[in-house]
């Protein structure tokens, strides 16, 4: 009896290392990539935080406006990891097909819609409370961020269609190139080099929308043109495309997209709230967001394997393997974000002054810094979790569930703590670790409920 059932613990063991290395292998460059599109982010931060802090706060601000089309768009493209490994994991590469080219039939469409949107709403940015400087100032960077969605968009369904064929290193190099010229486009419009003028946020804008479209390009030519690439862009195929396969693509797609929204809304309206209080809380919140995002895209990186390992195993029913797959990514996060906790706790008046050298900013933004720290942990769980239930194709319950903490706790309690009792920043982010924990706590418990009921059904 011992023997057998340490036979048993034996072969879950190496069950389970088995599964952590193929997903490891998978996850590493999907990571890479995720971190290499985050430091864009904080490039621009830091070389436009050497303008002053008013372009940063601006900068802030657009970009905490431009983050909620732009999830929302990216929930409904990571519908295409999802249908695309679960065929590869049936052997139907022609079906996969088909779902790439749904997606970005999809993201041409959203992305153009979003972009005109947004030009239109750039005159309403002053009426959200913020400095009047502030505002004026992020206006036509806002509208420049709307214009390179439609690029982003086509790239995120080329790259999930490459990961869930398990090639995640075509669009890492993708991102390198991305980082590559954002910074060579931002050195020069941000200051004036090769005769262009010093335009200062307007010049990040621009830059950043070449550097997209650059990438985006290089991406399609490599899917499309590759030797060992199932996928043709001059195909009778396109014209094959019917409601039913973009309804299915959507009923996947919209969940996740009002699900991701529902999050960053949440700390949208958060970044807003601290807007109120002033330049400085905003620019120290866009330090703390920065440091946050660049840890959170490994576990993003950890999430997105995830799906697509679990997807191609829903593909082959083997929910044993689901299992195995979303317990083992979930505890790589939490093995990660532990480590973050403690450097982001030892280094959090460090930190700052990478960005700027005003010293209110830099002492706000180490406050915020440790409640930062305080949430890595939750994060990585439920960011984990939420990739894995998406592999299940389980979204909607999901979507609910976020729904409902951010907007039903999480958002009135950080007011609550921030304004009527005076905490100000620290209670803002005060709030949104109380909705991180919830929703890890919530994914997680599903997780389990779901993989066993699978797990029963085929027994």
């Amino acid at each position: 009896m011992a023997n057998n059932l340490q036979y048993g613990l034996s072969e879950s063991m190496n069950a389970w290392l088995q599964e952590a290395r193929k997903t490891l292998q998978l996850a590493f460059p999907i990571m890479l990539s995720q971190v290499s599109q985050n430091l864009i982010q904080v490039i621009d931060t830091a070389m436009i935080g050497r303008v002053g802090v008013v372009p940063l706060a601006a900068a802030a601000f657009a970009s905490n406006m431009f983050i909620v089309p732009l999830v929302f768009c990216y929930g409904i493209s990571s519908a295409v990891s999802v249908l695309a490994a679960n065929a590869f994991g049936a052997g139907d590469s022609k079906r996969a097909d088909r779902v790439l080219r749904c997606g970005l039939v999809v993201s041409m469409i959203a992305g153009l819609l979003i972009a005109l949107g947004m030009q239109m709403l750039r005159g309403m940015l002053h009426e959200l409370g913020q400095p009047e400087a502030v505002s004026v100032e992020a206006e036509p960077y806002f509208v420049l961020l709307g214009w390179s969605i439609a690029p982003v968009l086509l790239g995120s369904s080329l790259k999930n269609y490459s990961e869930a064929k398990s090639r995640p290193w075509v669009p890492f190099t993708s991102m390198v190139l991305l980082l590559v010229l954002n910074v060579f486009f931002n050195w020069v419009f941000i200051y004036g080099h090769f005769g262009a003028p010093a335009m200062g946020l307007v010049g990040a804008g621009i830059g950043t929308l070449l550097a997209r479209c650059l990438a985006t390009l290089y991406l399609a030519m490599w899917i499309g043109w590759g030797r060992s690439w199932p996928f043709h862009w001059f195909s009778w195929d396109w014209l094959t495309l019917r409601w039913a396969d973009f309804r299915n693509l959507l009923s996947i797609g919209l969940p996740s997209a009002v699900q991701g929204v529902s999050e960053v809304s949440a700390f949208m309206l958060a970044s807003i709230m601290i807007g109120w209080l002033g330049d400085a809380p905003l620019a120290a919140h866009q330090i703390a967001i920065n440091v946050a995002s660049m840890t959170f895209m490994v576990t993003l990186g950890l999430s997105f394997s995830s799906t697509v390992r679990i997807s191609q195993k829903f593909g082959q029913r083997d929910y044993r393997g689901v299992r195995i797959v979303g317990s083992g990514v979930c505890l790589m996060a939490v093995v990660f974000m532990v480590v973050c906790m403690v450097g982001i706790l030892m280094l959090r008046e460090w930190i700052p002054g990478l960005f700027v050298s005003d010293a209110e900013v830099i002492r706000l933004a180490a406050l915020y810094l440790v409640l930062v720290g305080m949430f890595q942990v939750f994060d990585g769980i439920q960011v984990t979790m939420i990739g894995s239930l998406r592999g299940m194709q389980d979204v909607r319950v999901p979507m609910w569930i976020q729904i409902g903490i951010y907007f039903g706790v999480s958002l009135p309690f950080a007011y609550v703590l921030a304004f009527p009792l005076g905490m100000e920043g620290a209670g803002i982010w005060t709030g949104l670790l109380v909705g991180l924990a919830l929703c890890a706590v919530v994914s997680s418990m599903r997780f389990h409920v779901l993989t066993r009921r699978h797990i029963r059904m085929l027994s």
